[in-house]
């Protein structure tokens, strides 16, 4: 990341004029509203072009072999400010590789310029309250075939639960963790309603990871 005075003098003056954007889109499962990307580019596009800024996101592969989506907002001088990138996890197949970058670029959007595009989520999913343990200690476990047919939105919880797991120990630092908890909050906010066990399972390794995360 690198500044000059015109860079920042631009930056001041663009951040103070561009608005949150509108929360457009609904998360069909959770009923939570947010803001599209169409709506956060819409925000903030007109603004910093007046400014002489504009803003890039694009796809580079990591040291790790995963890729990331890297924000950069330029200036008209070659000057620009850029993150870290956002790691495109769980993309293995299109869908789910489109859907990463679609997000990512949300995020990384947002968390660039200051801006709100969903609800506000004061306390992440490492700061709730844990449950009373039960009889049995909360594990997360993969599936075993049903012996009858589950609900259909018990059984999406339980598999959403196990990647999650999983994706929490390819996340690399501390600002990839906040964003996957603030991008999953609505859907931790309904394991733990459905499914509590489930829920302390994966908040505990989510914690682990914290800790390892914060002492690497």
């Amino acid at each position: 990341m690198t500044y000059d005075t015109n860079l920042a003098t631009a930056l001041v003056a663009a951040m103070s004029e561009i608005e949150d954007p509108v929360m457009d889109a609904e998360n069909p499962h959770f009923k939570n509203r947010y803001a599209s990307l169409k709506s956060c580019l819409d925000a903030v596009r007109s603004v910093l072009a007046n400014h002489g800024l504009f803003v890039t996101q694009s796809v580079i592969a990591g040291g790790d072999g995963k890729d990331r989506l890297v924000t950069r907002v330029m200036h008209e001088s070659g000057q620009f400010m850029e993150d870290e990138g956002i790691t495109l996890i769980g993309a293995d197949t299109m869908q789910k590789y489109g859907s990463a970058v679609t997000y990512a670029r949300r995020y990384g959007l947002c968390n660039l310029l200051g801006i709100v595009g969903d609800p506000d989520d004061d306390a992440e999913i490492a700061s709730a309250p844990n449950k009373k343990p039960s009889a049995k200690p909360a594990q997360v476990v993969q599936l075993k075939p049903p012996t009858t047919a589950p609900a259909k939105p018990k059984l999406d919880l339980e598999s959403w639960a196990v990647d999650a797991a999983e994706n929490l120990s390819r996340i690399r630092n501390t600002a990839e963790l906040k964003s996957w908890s603030s991008l999953n909050r609505s859907t931790l906010d309904h394991l733990e309603t459905a499914l509590p066990d489930t829920h302390h399972g994966l908040l505990t390794i989510f914690n682990k990871r914290k800790r390892e995360l914060n002492n690497a």
